[in-house]
């Protein structure tokens, strides 16, 4: 998933990946990089280190299927809410 992740992340404008429901850090890591629109609406809970990745990146971020997440991954995502 890494590599996938990292080429998909090369690709110019906006990504909707609502069909995916888990995430790897490594794979969280790689997609913060997208500069467009990230739409990860499928995933239902996220790592500490995986929202610090996705709250470092800038432009569009929707996770609004999320469901379950500790008081650290919510402190590093408040910028989006």
């Amino acid at each position: 998933m890494k590599f996938a992740a990292k080429a998909i992340a090369n690709h110019k404008g906006s990504l909707y990946l609502n069909g995916l429901t888990s995430l790897t850090d490594l794979a969280a890591e790689s997609l913060a990089n997208h500069k467009g629109k990230l739409s990860l609406n499928g995933l239902t809970s996220l790592s500490d280190k995986a929202a610090e990745a996705f709250a470092k990146r800038g432009g569009d971020l929707h996770l609004r299927g999320l469901t379950n997440l500790s008081e650290k991954a919510a402190e590093a995502l408040s910028w989006e809410l």
